[in-house]
Formats: structure tokens, sequence, C-alpha cells
């Protein structure tokens, strides 16, 4: 029984590639998007591509005064569109995704409780407003609100990345067309954390 299920799975896998299912993965920095789009890619046999890599690699910036990468939106939908051109099936990763409208079947929004998004960012050693601006943005579902004004609202799944998930579980979200409905803000204990993200960002 246990093999049967298993064959059914990495058949539906296959056909999931062969079929092309375009997949994007946005979320605010540290949810996990890297993570698990490569876990995604490799189960579902097809190509990763990272949007950080292509900024960098066709150089789609500018430093501002303070020495922060900004990236030119308009200019990078271009070449991601290029990038994904004639493709059956692809995994796309990276915050900016949910800035502008590129051709999928579905868009992932990742999340991540911000006390662990925090940590997460601690321990990749990002300045202290970095942390303060990301995790705000996790709680004002930034990534989310951006999503539903670029994308149509059947193609957007959230998916509650606290607890790593694994791909297996991820497709099978994606599959069923349903994800969490995630609000940070939504309890006092999130309200509370937002007091003191403000006061973080404030030092």
């Amino acid at each position: 029984m246990v093999r049967a299920i298993k064959k059914y799975c990495d058949w539906t896998n296959e056909i999931f590639a062969v079929l092309g299912m375009k997949i994007i993965i946005t979320g605010v920095p540290g949810t996990g998007k890297t993570q698990l789009g490569k876990a995604i890619a490799k189960e579902m046999r097809c190509e990763l591509i990272e949007i950080n890599g292509i900024v960098k690699r066709k150089g789609i910036y500018r430093k501002n005064k303070s020495g922060e990468m900004v990236v030119r939106i308009e200019k990078l939908g271009r070449e991601l569109k290029n990038a994904i051109k004639g493709k059956k099936g692809f995994v796309l990763e990276g915050h900016l995704a949910c800035e502008m409208r590129i051709p999928c079947d579905f868009i992932i929004v990742l999340r991540c409780e911000p006390k662990e998004l925090i940590r997460r960012l601690e321990k990749r050693k990002y300045p202290e407003k970095k942390i303060a601006e990301n995790a705000l943005s996790e709680m004002l579902d930034y990534c989310l609100v951006m999503s539903e004004q670029n994308y149509e609202k059947r193609k957007i799944v959230q998916m509650d990345n606290t607890k790593f998930l694994t791909p297996k579980i991820a497709l099978k979200k994606l599959k069923k067309g349903k994800g969490e409905e995630v609000r940070w803000l939504g309890t006092e204990k999130g309200r509370k954390l937002l007091k003191e993200t403000f006061k973080r960002m404030g030092k």
C-alpha cells in the first residue's frame, strides 16, 4: 500500500513537470523561499530561477546613499519574462516577485511567525534596521497584499513556513489550491510585537 502511494505521488509529480507547472514563491526575506524553491524544483524535476541571481548577474540595480541595493523593477520584470519564455515548467523564487505580474499557475506567499523571522535574520547578521523593516513587512502582510494586487486571487496560496515545509506537503497544498489564512496582527501577541518592532526601528 505504502509503495503504491509513493508510486502515485512520483507519477503525479512527473505529470506536473511534463504539463508545465509554473510556480512562483514570494515572501519577505527569511521566510525560506530559496530552501523550499530548491526542494520543489528537485521534486518536480524542473528549473529553479532565483530572482536575486538575475538581479546581480544582469546588474539590474543601483546603490543608494546608504549603499543599499535598489532594484529596477520594470527592467527586472522584462528580464524575468525573458527567463521563463518558452519554458513548460519552472519554480521562480524571490521576494520581489510580488511586485510585478509574471505568468504562472500559482504564486506561493510564504509566511513566518515574526519572532522566528527575527531570529532567522539575526542569525544571518542582518542590520538591526533591516530586521525591523522585514519583520514589520511580514506583520503587515506586505507580500500578500502586493500579490493580491498583481495576481488573480485563485492563483495565490499562503503557506506558513515557520516550521519548514517539505516539498511534498507544499505541492499537496498547491494541488488542493488551498493554503493557510495567516494574519499575525489578529492576536494580542501580534499587536504587542508590532509595537516592539516600531520601537526597534526608532533606535
